[in-house]
């Protein structure tokens, strides 16, 4: 076998040309890897990071909760046992005082029940910062806060709201049902607003949520001085 003869200038550079190109190719190559690799510890590191900031929700006292509907609100019974109105001179003793205003004297209380319904997913659910408010002839008279309301799957949570105490109002034909009864007797048509916030841990979001609305319209007895007012029907509320 003879010896291999010398390249001529075209092919050396031919050769050449194309192990620079292979070269060319492993440089790319190389680049592409650690690219891909830099992407895999960037994506790596935000999930670290993100399973940091927002953990899985641990085991607590209570169960972790999902809402996936609303409690069913009722009031289960109410009474009043003092609203009547004294005129301002009246009550504090200075028959001078504009006979206009009144001091409203009010003492109730309202037995409201949540319910999760059985038809419902199987879910607890819970309300915080639940407020309700006590309303004569669109008149605002009393509010009491009632903390959070926690209703187990298919079961009832009965809260209780007392309102007691006095409030300034213009004497006209709005309260003059009040007025006539002498603060004895009598049905009133009391509005009670409850107002919830839904707690549920799982959505990001809920803590944005406005919070639901519930109207209980309600027509309550006043017994006072040994006179029975009547028997409180049970009454449905209504979400808003």
């Amino acid at each position: 076998m003879g010896a291999a003869e010398p390249l001529s200038g075209n092919e050396a550079d031919g050769l050449s040309c194309f192990r620079g190109n292979d070269r060319l190719d492993e440089d790319i190559n190389s680049k592409c890897c650690c690219v891909a690799f830099s992407i895999m510890v960037l994506v790596t590191a935000t999930l670290i990071i993100v399973c940091m900031c927002f953990p899985y929700p641990r085991e607590r006292d209570k169960p972790i909760i999902k809402h996936y509907g609303q409690a069913k609100f009722d009031v289960s019974n109410a009474s009043l046992t003092q609203f009547n109105i004294l005129s301002r001179g009246d009550d504090d003793g200075n028959n001078n005082v504009n006979n206009l205003i009144g001091i409203l004297h009010y003492q109730g209380i309202i037995n409201i029940t949540a319910t999760n319904p059985s038809n419902e997913a199987p879910y607890t659910i819970l309300y915080d910062d639940v407020e309700a408010r006590a309303y004569y002839k669109k008149l605002m008279f009393g509010t009491m806060a009632l903390g959070s309301i926690y209703v187990e799957p298919n079961s009832t949570t009965t809260v209780i709201a007392i309102f007691m105490g006095k409030k300034s109002i213009v004497l006209g034909d709005e309260v003059s049902e009040i007025k006539d009864n002498n603060g004895t007797s009598g049905v009133y048509g009391i509005e009670v607003k409850l107002s919830v916030k839904s707690n549920n841990q799982w959505e990001p979001h809920a803590s944005f949520l406005p919070k639901n609305q519930i109207t209980c319209d309600l027509k309550v007895p006043l017994s006072l001085c040994g006179r029975d007012g009547g028997a409180f029907k049970r009454t449905p509320c209504y979400y808003n």
